[in-house]
């Protein structure tokens, strides 16, 4: 009886340091819900712009979308249209060619992934791979044409009013694995800068970076008359209720 007594105190410090283990993987876990779920705090307040620029919002704030869509919409008229698209792109591009040699090269793009929107490299094995990686699916599976990655953050009801259908080539209702920036922009592109790169050749000029640009505007008009009301664009991703998990069929007895 005494020697149990005695090995009673080893028992309980194994209980509380397993306890203490346990808690501690819970809340590690937890962290990495909050940091790289699609829908958890850590993720929402992005936006990606469609030339690649983002936007941010504070806890508790609205989603930042608004906020981009005012800020080009530079005659105030309430519609985008394709020369402000054009515009923000110019701008953009200007930011990310550093050098002023009036070409995003590899480097610059490096830049823009590790300290502008690092959510493009999360989770990723390292900066090289989840480039090419990245790069390699803009233009794998269909969707828009020169070199524009397919995928769509999905259409719908809600605050900005859309209910149109997604784009061609678009994950039906907004998959939340879908990697990089495409959970943060309305055409689900995993990575809108190097999209530009249609001739593969780690050198994005102006013309081929306005060219997005139009592109992009194309697909977001899909009204075809021109001008885009914030009503008229899609949620992204992130923007999405989350969807059901599947249930799980019972085994035949």
């Amino acid at each position: 009886m005494k020697k149990r007594i005695m090995q009673r105190p080893w028992l309980i410090a194994i209980c509380l340091a397993l306890t203490a283990q346990a808690g501690a993987q819970d809340q590690a876990d937890g962290d990495h819900q909050d940091h790289h779920g699609d829908r958890h705090r850590g993720r929402g307040g992005l936006f990606v712009s469609p030339c690649g620029r983002p936007y941010r919002a504070a806890p508790g704030e609205p989603y930042p979308v608004g906020v981009w869509f005012a800020e080009i919409d530079t005659n105030h008229d309430g519609f985008l249209e394709k020369a402000e698209f054009r515009a923000e792109a110019a701008a953009f591009f200007k930011v990310l060619d550093a050098n002023q040699d009036g070409v995003i090269d590899a480097d610059e793009v490096a830049v823009y992934e590790r300290t502008m929107v690092p959510e493009i490299l999360a989770g990723r094995p390292g900066p090289e791979a989840a480039r090419a990686e990245l790069f390699l699916a803009q233009f794998s599976g269909g969707g828009m044409g020169g070199g524009m990655g397919g995928g769509g953050g999905g259409h719908g009801g809600g605050r900005h009013g859309g209910s149109q259908s997604p784009p061609a080539g678009s994950v039906p209702g907004g998959d939340p694995e879908m990697t990089g920036a495409a959970p943060y922009d309305f055409l689900a592109e995993p990575e809108p800068v190097a999209a530009a790169d249609t001739e593969f050749n780690q050198r994005i000029t102006l013309a081929e970076f306005l060219a997005a640009a139009d592109r992009r505007f194309d697909a977001l008009d899909v009204k075809g008359t021109g001008r885009i009301a914030l009503a008229d664009l899609p949620k992204t991703a992130v923007q999405q209720p989350p969807r059901p998990a599947p249930e799980r069929r019972r085994p035949m007895s």
